[in-house]
C-alpha cells in the first residue's frame, strides 16, 4: 500500500504510544512514525486485527463494527485487554481508538493524573460524529481526528500536542525548581510554620521548626486540628481565624499554643491567606514570644505598681526631658534642679559637690526657695552631727538617704528649726554617680512628711544615676570635640584606622598633605597611600611592633593622590575605646619632602660642584702654563681651545644649577598646584626646539595623539634629555629619535613612556650608578647636573628614568610618568 506522505518537521524524538485494537493500522501508523518522524512508536504485543484502507488513507473502523478485531474469536489474546493495563507502555503521547479509550478508561485517566504538572496529550481516532462522542470521553482526550485519517492533518495534531507536552514538561521543570527553592526556605525559616486547611480544619503541611517547637512529628501534626494546638485560647483562635478570612488580608495576633508534652507557651501568629485548587489556605507563622510576653506583664505589673507615683513620674519624665536637652554640666543641672521645684510634689531642690578642703557641701545649683534656706544652714559630708543628714549621708555612702519626719528624726536635729520656718516635712539625698565616679549629691525637700516611699527612693536612684550618666556624657563630648579640634587642627596630617588597616578618620592636614578629600579616603585601607617601594619586611615589622603596644617612628615614602612621591615621617601608635575590643592606630604623618629633596641637592651641588669646578680650573691653570712658555706655532691656539672649553663646561654647569634651582623652588603656597600641559605638545614642542638649536643633527620623534595632560615640569627634563644626546654626540651624523607612547597601567592614572635613542658615546656606567644610588660621594659622584636634574623632575612628578645601552651604539633614556586628563 503506497501513500504520499508530507514531509514532517524537525522536532525532538517522542515516544508515541499507538492504543489502537485495529492491527494493520497500528502497524501502518507505527511504521510511518519510525519511517518519517523523529519519534519511537511504543506497539505492545499485538492480537488480531483487521485492516481497512482506501484512497491513500488509513481508515479504523467503528468501535462498534461486527468488523471489530476484538469482536472476533481472538478477543482473549488482546494485548489490550483491561487485565493486561499494566502491561502497555507509556510513551508522551497516546494515540488511541474510541473503542479502545473505553475499554482502558481508567488506564488513561491514570495516565493523566500520573502526568501531575506535565501535559500528557491523548489523540482520539473515531469513525463517529463528533458530536455523538459521549462527554466523558472528552474529560480524557486532548484531541480528536475522525477515520478515515488525512495524514497532514494528523501530523500537524501530532506535532501541535507534542509541542504543547514539551512547553509544558519546561513549565513544570521550572515549577519544580521553584517548589525545590521554596521548600528550602520554608525549611530555613527560623519560625515554625504551618500550613492548614480552615475549611476541613486539618494541618497539610509544617516545617523542622514547627516540629521543635510544638513537639510533634510532621506525621502526628497531619493528624490534628489547627484547634486542638490552641486548646486554652480556642475562642481567639476561631476570632483570629474567621478575620482573617473575612478580609482576606495577614492578621498578626498573640495566641497560647499547647505542646505535645502539655505546656504552654505565648505565641506571636501571623497568617496569610493563599488559594489552593480554588479553596483557601492558611499559612500561620509562629513565633515564641514566652519570654517577650513574660516581660511585657512585667512591665505592666510594674506599670500599674508606678501609677502610684503618677506625680513623681511626669516629674521625673520632664526632668529627665531636661537632661536629655542640656548643652552642659551646669545648664543641665540648673534644669533638674528647676523641674523639681516647680513640681507640685516638692518645695525646692539643689545639687551641692563637696569641698575637699572644707569638707562642706557647696550647693552649686538651686531652684524654689532654697536660696534662702541653703544660707542659713551648714552641710558636711563627713561624719559630723551636720554631716549625717540626708545630703551628707547620700554623698558619703553613695546611697539614696531620706529624713521621712524632720520634726522627729534626730538626723535633722542641726536643721529642724529652719525646717518649720520653711514647711520642710521630708528630705532626700540622692547621690549622683556614674560608673564609681560621684559627681556631687541632688538634695529635695517635700513638704508632706513619708513623701518618700520605697518605690520612690528607686526611682530616685535611677534618677541620680540618669543625671550621672548625662554628666559623664557631657563631659566625655567635651574632651572628645577638644581632642577632636586639636587632631583636625594639628599642623601634621593624622589619621585613625581599624586593626584591619581600614582608615576611619583624617584631619585637614591629611588632606591637604596628600591630595585626598575624607569621602575619597575614609573606609579605604591605608595602603592607598603606600607607593610600593619599601621593603616587604617594613611594614610587616611595623604591625608587630604595633600590635604590642609599642609606638612606631620611621621614615618612609607615601603617594599622593596625583600621583607624586613623598618623603613621611610618620609615628604610628595603637589605640583602643573603651568597651570595644576592637583596635585601632592613629598615624602622625609628616611630610618631609622638601627637606630630603633639598639635602639630596645640595649635596649634590656640593660634590659636583667642588669637583668640577676644582677639576676645571686645574685644566685651565695647566694650559695657562702652556701658553706662557715657548711652544711651537699651533700650540698656544690649541690650549686657548681648551681654556675655552672648560670655561663653557663650567658656564654650563652654572646654567644647570641655576635650572634645578628655578625648577624646584616654589612658591610656600600650599594651595598653588603645578601647571599642566598637553603631553603631545610638549613632546613636539621640545623635539622641534632641539632640531632648530641643533641643524646638522637628525631629529627624529613621533607622539600619539590624546587629550591627556602632563605636568609643565616634564618638558625640562625632556629638553635635558634631548640636549645631552645632541651637544656629547660624537657620530659623524648625530641622530636622536624620540618615541612617547601611552600604557594604562591599572592604577587610577594612564602612564606616559617617553624613549630617547641616540648614537652617540654613550652615558658612563658611573654617572647612571650615582642615579641609581640616589647621593653623591667622594668615589662615585657625576660630573654634571643635567641628569640629576631629570632624575629629580621625573621623581617628583610620580615618575621614573631608566638609562639603557642602545644597539649598535649610543643611550636610550626612558622616562615614565603619569598622565592627567585635560
Amino acid at each position: 500500500m503506497d501513500f504520499d506522505w508530507p514531509e514532517t518537521q524537525d522536532v525532538r524524538s517522542h515516544r508515541v504510544t499507538l492504543l489502537l485494537g485495529h492491527r494493520e493500522n497500528r502497524e501502518l501508523l507505527a511504521e510511518w512514525i519510525r519511517e518519517e518522524t523523529p519519534h519511537v512508536p511504543l506497539v505492545p504485543d499485538d492480537g488480531a486485527a483487521s485492516p481497512v484502507a482506501e484512497d491513500g488513507d488509513i481508515s479504523f473502523t467503528s468501535a462498534d463494527s461486527d468488523t471489530s478485531p476484538f469482536a472476533s474469536a481472538d478477543r482473549d489474546t488482546n494485548p489490550y485487554d483491561s487485565d493486561g493495563d499494566r502491561d502497555i507502555p507509556r510513551g508522551d503521547i497516546c494515540i488511541v481508538d474510541q473503542r479502545m479509550v473505553a475499554q482502558h478508561r481508567e488506564w488513561v485517566s491514570a495516565q493523566k493524573r500520573a502526568a501531575n504538572r506535565e501535559f500528557y496529550p491523548v489523540l482520539l481516532v473515531h469513525s463517529d460524529d463528533e458530536r455523538r462522542l459521549k462527554q466523558w470521553i472528552w474529560s480524557l482526550v486532548d484531541e480528536a481526528i475522525a477515520a478515515p485519517i488525512r495524514i497532514p492533518v494528523f501530523e500537524r495534531r501530532l506535532n501541535n500536542l507534542l509541542e504543547r507536552r514539551r512547553l509544558s514538561v519546561a513549565h513544570a521543570r521550572e515549577f519544580r525548581t521553584a517548589e525545590h527553592q521554596y521548600r528550602a526556605l520554608f525549611e530555613a525559616s527560623n519560625d515554625a510554620i504551618v500550613v492548614f486547611d480552615p475549611v476541613r480544619d486539618v494541618i497539610q503541611e509544617s516545617n523542622k521548626r514547627a516540629t521543635e517547637l510544638l513537639g510533634y512529628s510532621r506525621a502526628e501534626l497531619r493528624q490534628l486540628s489547627p484547634a486542638s494546638l490552641f486548646s486554652t485560647d480556642t475562642d481567639r483562635y476561631h476570632a483570629f481565624v474567621e478575620a482573617t478570612l473575612d478580609t482576606g488580608r495577614g492578621w498578626t495576633d498573640d495566641l497560647v499554643v499547647t505542646r505535645r508534652d502539655g505546656t504552654e507557651i505565648v505565641t506571636e501568629v501571623s497568617v496569610s491567606v493563599i488559594e489552593f485548587d480554588d479553596s483557601p489556605r492558611l499559612v500561620a507563622s509562629i513565633r515564641n514570644v514566652t519570654e517577650r510576653h513574660s516581660q511585657k506583664l512585667e512591665l505592666e505589673r510594674r506599670r500599674d505598681e508606678l501609677d502610684e507615683l503618677h506625680s513623681i513620674n511626669r516629674t521625673l519624665r520632664k526632668t529627665t526631658q531636661a537632661v536629655a536637652r542640656a548643652s552642659c554640666r551646669s545648664e543641665l543641672e540648673q534644669k533638674v534642679c528647676e523641674q523639681l521645684a516647680n513640681s507640685d510634689r516638692y518645695e525646692f531642690a539643689w545639687i551641692g559637690t563637696a569641698d575637699e578642703e572644707t569638707g562642706e557641701i557647696v550647693p552649686q545649683t538651686v531652684a524654689g526657695d532654697a536660696p534662702e534656706y541653703l544660707e542659713s544652714v551648714t552641710i558636711r559630708a563627713d561624719d559630723t552631727p551636720t554631716g549625717r543628714g540626708p545630703a551628707g549621708t547620700a554623698l558619703r555612702k553613695g546611697v539614696v538617704s531620706i529624713v521621712q519626719e524632720t520634726q522627729t528624726d534626730p538626723a535633722y536635729e542641726p536643721w529642724r528649726h529652719l525646717a518649720t520656718r520653711y514647711g520642710v516635712d521630708a528630705v532626700a539625698g540622692v547621690p549622683i554617680r556614674h560608673d564609681d565616679e560621684t559627681y556631687g549629691v541632688l538634695t529635695i525637700y517635700a513638704n508632706e512628711p513619708n513623701a518618700f516611699g520605697e518605690k520612690e527612693r528607686n526611682v530616685l536612684a535611677d534618677l541620680g544615676v540618669t543625671v550621672g550618666h548625662a554628666i559623664n556624657a557631657l563631659q566625655a563630648h567635651r574632651d572628645a570635640k577638644r581632642f577632636e579640634e586639636a587632631v583636625e587642627h594639628a599642623g601634621h596630617a593624622i589619621y585613625i584606622a581599624s586593626g584591619d588597616g581600614t582608615i576611619e578618620y583624617v584631619n585637614s592636614a591629611f588632606e591637604e598633605s596628600t591630595g585626598y578629600t575624607r569621602e575619597e579616603v575614609v573606609g579605604c585601607h591605608h595602603s592607598v597611600l603606600r607607593t610600593g617601594e619599601d621593603n616587604p619586611s617594613f611594614h610587616t615589622e611595623l604591625w608587630e611592633s604595633v600590635s604590642t603596644g609599642d609606638t612606631w617612628q620611621d621614615e618612609t615614602t607615601g603617594r599622593r593622590k596625583d600621583g607624586r612621591r613623598q618623603h613621611i615621617d610618620q609615628t604610628v601608635a595603637p589605640i583602643s575605646t573603651i568597651g570595644n575590643e576592637e583596635n585601632y592606630i592613629v598615624a602622625v604623618r609628616m611630610d618631609i619632602t622638601d627637606e630630603r629633596r633639598r639635602q639630596q641637592q645640595l649635596q649634590t651641588l656640593h660634590r659636583v660642584l667642588r669637583h668640577n669646578i676644582r677639576n676645571e680650573l686645574n685644566v685651565i691653570r695647566g694650559y695657562l702654563d702652556i701658553v706662557d712658555e715657548e711652544t711651537p706655532e699651533g700650540t698656544a691656539e690649541s690650549a686657548m681651545s681648551k681654556i675655552r672649553s672648560s670655561t663653557e663646561e663650567l658656564l654650563r654647569t652654572s646654567r644647570q644649577a641655576r635650572r634645578i634651582e628655578q625648577t624646584f623652588v616654589r612658591s610656600d603656597d600650599a594651595s598653588e598646584s603645578p601647571a599642566k600641559q598637553s603631553f603631545s605638545s610638549v613632546v613636539r614642542a621640545h623635539c622641534d626646539l632641539v632640531r632648530t638649536r641643533f641643524s646638522e643633527a637628525t631629529v627624529e620623534w613621533s607622539v600619539p595623539e590624546c587629550g591627556a595632560a602632563v605636568d609643565a615640569e616634564f618638558g625640562t627634563a625632556l629638553n635635558e634629555i634631548l640636549t645631552n644626546a645632541l651637544r656629547h654626540n660624537d657620530s659623524a651624523a648625530p641622530t636622536v629619535i624620540c618615541e612617547a607612547s601611552v600604557e594604562n597601567t591599572g592604577a587610577t592614572v594612564t602612564q606616559a613612556v617617553v624613549s630617547v635613542r641616540d648614537n652617540g658615546p654613550g652615558i658612563p656606567v658611573h654617572e647612571r650608578r650615582v642615579l641609581r644610588e640616589g647621593e653623591e660621594t667622594p668615589l662615585l659622584h657625576g660630573s654634571g647636573l643635567g641628569l640629576w636634574l631629570v632624575n629629580w623632575i621625573l621623581t617628583e612628578l610620580g615618575g621614573e628614568v631608566r638609562i639603557d645601552d642602545n644597539d649598535p651604539r649610543g643611550t636610550v633614556v626612558t622616562m615614565r610618568l603619569p598622565l592627567y586628563d585635560v
